[in-house]
């Protein structure tokens, strides 16, 4: 049955076979694999381990198996697929770096964003950035960057965040969906508005003695 299962072993026919990650064990070679039938194990040392297969061509395969095995259960495996140059890039298709905060996009990438996106940029101010334009986030105390920013669509439950439709005077006019402060024999004023590092703010004095 084992010999009708494997008739058509590619691995055995392949051209080469090399591990790129991993320690491949004296005795139990990487060569070990050609063998058609799964007696012979080969045998990689290291907490992950790969394994390039170099058919020399290309070769239809029609199943992928991992037969006689000692990983465990939880052990994660990956196969893929393509020509060499796909498989290790010499340049890679997607660069995203955390430590400059760039990304160079493979062709035809294209980054989506319904909306203005809020970051802090690398002085530590708040940075409103485009629609359809990615984000590079920073620590605003320690201005540490965080890479590209990534979050699932949200709703604002704060319906005016920005304090705008302020007006200096006295009592003036306070932001909209915000009330003034009454009573207590305090007086109170909207001095002015502005922005500080990027944070919008209202300024406002409370004066009198209180009741």
């Amino acid at each position: 049955m084992a010999g009708a299962l494997l008739w058509d072993d590619k691995v055995a026919k392949a051209a080469s076979l090399t591990a790129v990650t991993g320690t491949p064990v004296t005795s139990m070679p990487l060569s070990n694999l050609l063998d058609p039938q799964p007696r012979l194990r080969a045998c990689l040392l290291g907490s992950g381990a790969s394994v390039l297969v170099d058919f020399g061509a290309d070769t239809a395969l029609e199943a992928a198996a991992l037969i006689s095995t000692p990983l465990p259960s939880d052990a994660t495996v990956r196969w893929r697929l393509g020509p060499a140059e796909s498989l290790v890039e010499a340049t890679p298709l997607f660069d995203l770096r955390v430590d400059t905060g760039s990304i160079t996009p493979p062709p035809g990438y294209t980054f989506r964003r319904a909306s203005t996106g809020w970051c802090f940029d690398a002085t530590g101010a708040l940075l409103a950035v485009a629609i359809d334009a990615p984000r590079y986030d920073h620590d605003p105390i320690t201005l540490a960057s965080l890479g590209l920013l990534m979050e699932e669509a949200r709703t604002n439950a704060v319906r005016n965040p920005r304090f705008e439709g302020a007006a200096a005077g006295t009592p003036g006019t306070a932001p909209t969906y915000m009330s003034g402060l009454n009573g207590s024999g305090l007086t109170s004023s909207v001095v002015g508005t502005g922005t500080a590092s990027g944070v919008p703010y209202v300024d406002v004095r409370l004066q009198g003695t209180a009741g």
